[in-house]
């Protein structure tokens, strides 16, 4: 079957939390990308840990101000009416998404759970936007056609006009300054998000059983600083 892919579609965490169809689908795709990547290496990672074992977990990693970017095969359409009367049937099945959500910080970052050992030593000035749940269907008529690009890319050009739209007046024509960051485990995705125009901030040997690990595994934080003039 042919794909018709649609452009990528933003929602925020309050259009979520509103619409629980939406939310159950999406949770349900992360967690199946996640789980693959884990059955990679089961000796490393267990393949039965859930990255959202429930919606509210999907919400509580939004926050107020997170969004998320969705990309829909509309060729594969359902017809779905949920609780509310709503007919959603022509979205379409999910086939990409992406998060971004307000950074917390390293410290933050490090210190929800005690198996991160010492927390990080702040290095840097830390702003901007995490990019999270970066997945893609598996579905062989998917590969190769650049959908993480496109809702990272997505993301962040609508980040870039948040940042533009929040300038003062007087500096919007001369200059902007937007900071991405990712955390992730160095040997899955680290070599990829630096291909991406990421840099290395930190690492550090994070301990089982952090993120479904079974062994330790090092944790890369990475940042990415995107500045234009006008």
């Amino acid at each position: 079957m042919s794909t018709f892919l649609s452009h990528p579609i933003l929602y925020s965490a309050a259009s979520l939390c509103q619409d629980q169809e939406l939310a159950v689908r999406l949770m349900g795709f992360i967690n199946d990308a996640f789980q693959r990547a884990k059955q990679r290496d089961p000796q490393k990672w267990d393949p039965q840990k859930l990255r959202f074992g429930s919606e509210a977990e999907l919400f509580e990693m939004l926050g107020e101000n997170g969004v998320m970017a969705v990309v829909y095969d509309q060729n594969e359409s359902r017809a779905v009416q949920t609780d509310n009367g709503l007919d959603v049937g022509g979205r379409g099945k999910i086939v990409a998404c992406a998060a971004a959500v307000q950074w917390k910080g390293i410290e933050r970052e490090a210190g929800k759970d005690p198996s991160y050992g010492d927390e990080f030593e702040k290095t840097e000035i830390e702003e901007g936007w995490e990019i999270k749940t970066v997945c893609v269907s598996a579905d062989s008529r998917y590969a190769k056609k650049g959908l993480a690009v496109r809702v990272c890319d997505f993301l962040q050009e609508y980040l870039v006009k948040q940042v533009y739209e929040a300038t003062n007046a007087s500096e919007k024509a001369i200059r902007g300054h937007l900071v991405l960051w990712i955390i992730t485990a160095e040997s899955m995705n680290g070599e990829y998000w630096r291909r991406r125009g990421y840099r290395d901030v930190m690492k550090r040997v994070i301990k089982p059983p952090v993120w479904g690990s079974k062994a330790e595994f090092v944790m890369v934080v990475l940042r990415k600083d995107i500045t234009w003039e006008k």
